[in-house]
């Protein structure tokens, strides 16, 4: 029985749409009968703001009869995250291929570091047979800021302020130095 088990998970499912086969226990099944498949490429995708990225995902129809599937997104991120059509009509042992697509603000709401996005797609006839695929997102650190001084030329023996104003998605660390070319202050 075991060896039955074992090899079932070692039998590769080819995806039609990616031109490859690929190992069953890399494609997440609903519970119970498994009528819903979906494969990621990758788990971990990597994201630079203000600029769109984009991840395949595979959605497979195992059982017997069609299936509407619709996607459900949970994230926290700054910007558009959606996938690629959201509901499709699957007939029976039918692949879809969907496009996961980010693209985020460049701002510093996107804060550089590792966020979870969540994947529920299930079958609007029976939300019981939902596929649940956790992803993370790698936002990449930027950098961008502006410096101002107040007054823009300070006279000799006047005091002035210097801004910084960090307009990346991380913390900054700012080294001042201030020289005077015309030797005058």
């Amino acid at each position: 029985r075991e060896q039955g088990a074992a090899a079932a998970a070692d039998v590769s499912i080819f995806l039609q749409s990616l031109g490859t086969e690929v190992p069953r226990a890399r494609i997440t099944f609903s519970p119970g009968e498994g009528r819903i498949g979906v494969f990621l490429e990758a788990a971990l995708i990597e994201v630079e703001p203000g600029k769109p990225a984009q991840c395949p995902v595979v959605v497979l129809n195992q059982s017997h009869s069609p299936l509407q599937v619709h996607a459900k997104l949970i994230h926290a991120l700054a910007g558009d995250v959606v996938l690629d059509p959201g509901s499709v009509q699957l007939q029976p042992g039918e692949q879809r291929l969907l496009v996961l697509a980010i693209d985020l603000l460049r701002s510093p709401q996107s804060r550089a570091g590792l966020y979870p996005l969540q994947m529920v797609i299930a079958d609007r006839g029976a939300p019981q047979h939902a596929v649940t695929v956790d992803l993370r997102i790698q936002i990449r650190a930027y950098s961008d800021y502006h410096v101002r001084t107040m007054p823009d030329q300070p006279q000799i023996g006047q005091a002035f302020e210097v801004e910084i104003d960090n307009g990346g998605n991380t913390t900054q660390e700012y080294v001042i130095m201030i020289w005077d070319e015309n030797q005058a202050v």
